[in-house]
């Protein structure tokens, strides 16, 4: 019965938050399109609207984060303040690079310690959402306990995600649904290799690094095939494979509707038709589905360069071995970003 289902609540992120905002989130980052927002009138309205929905609630956020505590007693909320970390990838012992730019290793490591913090014997599925936004969670879980009612079937191994883009495959990660399991294991899929690096995007590495992890022996792709600048329809047999399994056995997307109820930092989300008719969301979800072969025959010897990563999956190959010097790395890494550039060049001509 779908009734007796424990949902607990994780509210992840920093109590200030500095970035865009729902209104200008597709302007490009500029000085007058950044906020810096206080999260805590904000989780305190999460906290009076939705609290009564869970049987546990716990945020995360960060120890050097001023968070008066006293303002959330009213409410049953578990804080767990967690150091401030900095990944670094190792590409060798004397070198290591930052991967601080756009914080999605701080995101899954505070989540990962949230879903933690939670007695898993009391929760079958976590929301997931941030602390600089708000929406409608009684509609967001509504529609989950509907999907569970209508699917026929164990759905307790997907991951429930706002949107994902249609031609590229870009998963949104504003909000999530997903067993204690699930999403344990996409936060520690992000965190593996020591924080390597699949791709830059979170929006496409967590579909990358949580399927080299979870589904390589079913995908029966090459490992290369994971280090890709895009799951575009139009780039490769395998990424086609890849996009097509996880829509199957791994991603479900809520409507529309619960994302047009959105705030972020304090500002509504406005989503311009042209926009939308790019994204898949729960009415249009099969519309990610693809043929495996759709035109792969056409795709350019230039086209297969730039889909490729080349520096990042022969860093990641030769990881633990002394076979690839980090000087021969390094010059990849370079040779790479310049071929890309020129290739772009080439492309605007």
């Amino acid at each position: 019965m779908t009734s007796t289902i424990k949902y607990s609540l994780l509210i992840q992120g920093p109590i200030l938050s500095k970035g865009r905002s729902g209104k200008t989130y597709k302007d490009k980052v500029a000085e007058q399109t950044i906020v810096n927002y206080d999260c805590l009138p904000n989780i305190k309205e999460l906290l009076k609207n939705y609290s009564h929905l869970f049987s546990e609630v716990v945020l995360t956020t960060w120890k050097d984060e001023v968070l008066a505590e006293e303002e959330l007693s009213a409410y049953p909320c578990k804080i767990v303040k967690l150091d401030n970390p900095t990944p670094e990838i190792l590409l060798s012992e004397k070198v290591k690079f930052p991967t601080d730019i756009n914080n999605k290793y701080k995101q899954f490591y505070s989540c990962l310690k949230g879903v933690e913090a939670f007695d898993a014997s009391k929760c079958d599925y976590v929301v997931k959402v941030r602390t600089d936004q708000f929406f409608n969670i009684n509609d967001l879980i509504e529609e989950h306990r509907t999907f569970l009612k209508s699917s026929g079937s164990d759905v307790s191994h997907k991951l429930f995600v706002p949107f994902i883009n249609k031609q590229k495959y870009l998963v949104n990660d504003f909000y999530f649904i997903g067993s204690y399991d699930v999403l344990r294991s996409v936060s520690k899929s992000m965190l593996a290799f020591n924080y390597f690096e699949f791709n830059s995007s979170v929006h496409l590495e967590i579909s990358l690094k949580h399927s080299y992890l979870n589904y390589f022996k079913e995908l029966n792709v090459n490992t290369r095939d994971y280090f890709v600048n895009t799951l575009d329809v139009n780039y490769s047999f395998q990424g086609n494979k890849i996009r097509n399994f996880l829509t199957a056995e791994f991603y479900q997307c809520f409507s529309s509707n619960v994302y047009g109820t959105l705030y972020w930092r304090g500002e509504k989300i406005v989503v311009e038709d042209q926009y939308e008719n790019t994204l898949a969301f729960n009415e249009n979800f099969n519309t990610l589905f693809v043929r495996e072969d759709l035109n792969v025959n056409k795709i350019s010897f230039l086209n297969q360069i730039k889909y490729i990563q080349l520096s990042r999956y022969l860093s990641f190959k030769y990881r633990d071995k002394d076979s690839l010097p980090v000087y021969i790395r390094l010059w990849i890494f370079s040779y790479n970003s310049l071929l890309k550039f020129y290739l772009k060049k080439i492309k605007r001509q």
